[in-house]
């Protein structure tokens, strides 16, 4: 078993205790690329970058990477006050969103990674005080297919009993169109609702937008949205279809009668960056009740695979993408 750990300082902090000196902010992204955690099968390479935030930045079929990784001269590439490349890509983090309070130790600095199979990689947060946990993510990649389970737990390290969520926040790449199912016991009059005016958070709960398209019990994002779209489906399912055809499709649990702790009482969100250059596909996670010494685990699977992408004045055709959602996860691609 290899537990040799990656350590790789984000900020100058005193607690480190790694063996060697940690090294200096890199200039450029190659150089923290050059320290990447890597599972892989014939055709798929999952990167795992444990110097920032524990986060995902390749999950690729064929050398095309569904995740919106960094690049040099992005604009996105960096925060200023650090200069540190920011957490794109597969990120994922806790909630409920603007209840729990920040947590920069666990979304910004160095975690600890160990590979507990040769297709296994498990990468541990340092304990955080801001928000009272520990996080453990471990993603397991299929020998044969593109599946990837990706699983975070959370354990209450705090003395007192806290209430937490999973969110799953990872980037794709822009342009593409967004499909998921409605069902018929939404909340929202029209089985989803606009969040717009961050750090405000204003919410239109009969919304209309040219670039999200409902019918049929599917709901479908062509363009950029004008805010963030948050659905509270029971579906348990979202896909990606980039341009280039590569199809990128999520499974997830979902829990009726639990409750769901963001302020909107979200399921699923899509939000969309500047420009549209990306957009952040998000399932959320159920409230834990998490007594100290505590934990609780929220999954997601993945895949990749190829499927048409509709010609100029076409529509995508969401029922045939449920169908291939639906066949992956009983036989993979």
């Amino acid at each position: 078993m290899d537990r040799r750990p990656l350590i790789c300082a984000l900020l100058a902090v005193a607690a480190w205790t790694a063996a060697a000196e940690p090294p200096p902010p890199p200039a450029t992204v190659a150089d923290w690329r050059s320290r990447l955690a890597v599972i892989a099968n014939p055709r798929v390479r999952v990167a795992a970058d444990a110097c920032h935030g524990g986060r995902l930045v390749e999950y690729a079929l064929d050398g095309r990477n569904a995740l919106y990784a960094i690049h040099e001269g992005d604009p996105d590439r960096v925060y200023p006050e650090t200069h540190w490349p920011g957490p794109l890509a597969g990120r994922f983090d806790i909630g409920p969103e603007e209840t729990v309070g920040d947590h920069p130790q666990l979304w910004n600095l160095a975690w600890t990674v160990e590979k507990p199979g040769p297709l296994h990689l498990r990468l541990t947060s340092p304990d955080d005080a801001a928000s009272g946990l520990r996080l453990v993510r471990d993603f397991v990649l299929d020998a044969q297919s593109t599946r990837l389970r990706c699983t975070q737990t959370m354990t209450n390290i705090s003395p007192r009993t806290l209430r937490r969520a999973y969110w799953g926040r990872s980037l794709a790449p822009g342009g593409g169109i967004v499909v998921t199912a409605l069902t018929p016991d939404s909340r929202f009059p029209h089985g989803w609702l606009a969040c717009h005016g961050w750090p405000r958070f204003e919410l239109t709960i009969k919304p209309k937008d040219p670039a999200v398209t409902v019918a049929d019990g599917f709901l479908t994002i062509r363009g950029t949205p004008k805010s963030k779209v948050g659905l509270d489906t029971l579906s348990g399912w979202m896909a990606y279809l980039r341009p280039d055809g590569l199809l990128f499709a999520k499974r997830f649990a979902t829990f009726p009668g639990r409750r769901y702790a963001d302020i909107p009482g979200l399921t699923q969100a899509f939000w969309y960056g500047p420009e549209g250059r990306y957009v952040e596909l998000e399932p959320l996670g159920p409230e834990e009740s998490l007594a100290p010494g505590a934990s609780a685990s929220f999954s997601e699977d993945w895949w990749l695979l190829d499927h048409p992408f509709p010609a100029e004045g076409q529509d995508i055709d969401p029922a045939a993408v449920q169908r291939t959602v639906d066949r992956l996860a009983v036989a993979g691609p």
